[in-house]
């Protein structure tokens, strides 16, 4: 996930805390879904009788599509999450635009060189 408000604060909060969180997106996919409460409390204890250990992972599970929803549909980045997969986590630097163009320029201009010098052929190069 992209660091965010919501991820600080979420990563901050202790056990308590975090469960208060997905009990309110639960509620709020519930009433999304149109599900009800004992099929919600069913799956929930299906989701543990599979997995007892990830019982936190279960909980935030249902926090996923509310989280989605305010920061990517409803426009509030920072009051919900962001995927951005793994290599998010490989990005060292973030140049502006135009030091992004500059480099792709660079980099262009330094592999038609190359192209260039390997088409020449050697009695191109005797000659000159």
């Amino acid at each position: 996930m992209i660091d965010n408000e919501f991820i600080r604060h979420l990563e901050a909060a202790g056990p308590i805390g975090r469960l208060w969180i997905a009990l309110r997106s639960a509620r709020k996919w519930k009433a999304q879904t149109g599900m009800s409460t004992t099929h919600m409390i069913k799956t929930f204890f299906t989701a543990i009788k599979d997995d007892p250990s990830a019982m936190s992972q279960v909980v935030m599970a249902a926090n996923q599509p509310v989280l989605l929803q305010r920061s990517m549909v409803e426009g509030f980045p920072a009051e919900g999450i962001l995927p951005s997969g793994q290599v998010a986590a490989a990005i060292d630097n973030l140049p502006s635009c135009a030091e992004l163009i500059e480099s792709i320029v660079h980099e262009a201009e330094q592999c038609l060189e190359r192209l260039q010098i390997r088409c020449v052929s050697p009695t191109d190069i005797e000659s000159k």
